[in-house]
């Protein structure tokens, strides 16, 4: 198969669970959702995340980022 062929996938949507600030450098975990279909088939995923911030010359950026995908049903 091609790329993105036969594949439908809806917007991503991530919901925050937790924010942490310590100084300059902020942890962030969560949850994100991808509704996707592939050839009709639903092949939506799930998983969490964390991400780790550092704040540098006055504005956050991502210094670090982990995600593990949640297994179907769990």
């Amino acid at each position: 198969m091609a790329m993105g062929e036969g594949v439908n996938a809806g917007p991503d949507r991530a919901v925050v669970a937790d924010a942490s600030v310590f100084g300059d450098i902020a942890f962030v975990q969560g949850v994100g959702f991808e509704k996707s279909t592939t050839n009709g088939k639903d092949t939506s995923k799930q998983w969490r995340y964390m991400e780790i911030y550092a704040k540098r010359d006055g504005r956050w950026q991502c210094v670090s980022t982990h995600s593990t995908r949640i297994a179907a049903g769990a």
